[in-house]
């Protein structure tokens, strides 16, 4: 049984079909929660956007603030996941390094 096959069983979409109208709507708040202190509030949404559309920028946004928030094993399979989409985004090698 493939990842790709799984995720789509839960719920998660491919990078190409993660069009949908509120993805940014999601991101942004996460974004804004994060940057407001309210790592926990913001790593829910993460989560929540990882179920539906999985892309580069969030997997590694979330992994970042796992890692804040002292979850070492929820940072690397972040991380993971972004690096299976991009196997050269630096940023998730960085994050890999942390770790």
């Amino acid at each position: 049984m493939s990842f790709a096959w799984f995720s789509r069983l839960f719920g998660a979409t491919s990078p190409s079909e993660n069009s949908t109208s509120d993805r940014p709507d999601l991101l942004e708040e996460a974004r804004a929660l994060a940057k407001a202190g309210q790592s926990e509030k913001a790593s829910e949404i993460y989560w929540k956007i990882k179920r539906k559309h999985r892309t580069v920028p969030g997997l590694v946004e979330h992994a970042e603030l796992l890692i804040e928030l002292g979850d070492d094993f929820g940072a690397a399979e972040m991380s993971n996941h972004a690096l299976e989409l991009d196997p050269e985004n630096g940023r998730a090698k960085s994050v890999r390094a942390r770790l």
